[in-house]
């Protein structure tokens, strides 16, 4: 289930066209920064960073490949 502040969104969103990807509650850590000592990046963000710095301009990724990549 995806947080409130997305389905908020959601609700109120008039434009066609949009999608919405969420990490719910289960996107834990992926990176710790053991100096200071909390997590620096979640596993969702990772692989969505992770997924967008792979492609390009003319990159015929497709929205399946980028859930099949954060999956």
């Amino acid at each position: 289930m995806c947080c409130c502040g997305v389905l908020l969104f959601l609700a109120k969103a008039s434009a066609t066209c949009i999608v919405i990807l969420c990490a719910g509650e289960d996107s834990l850590s992926h990176h710790v920064d053991y100096g200071v000592g909390v997590s620096v990046i979640d596993r969702f963000t990772y692989y969505m960073l992770d997924f967008f710095q792979g492609i390009g301009p003319e990159s015929t990724a497709t929205m399946q490949d980028l859930i099949d990549h954060v999956r």
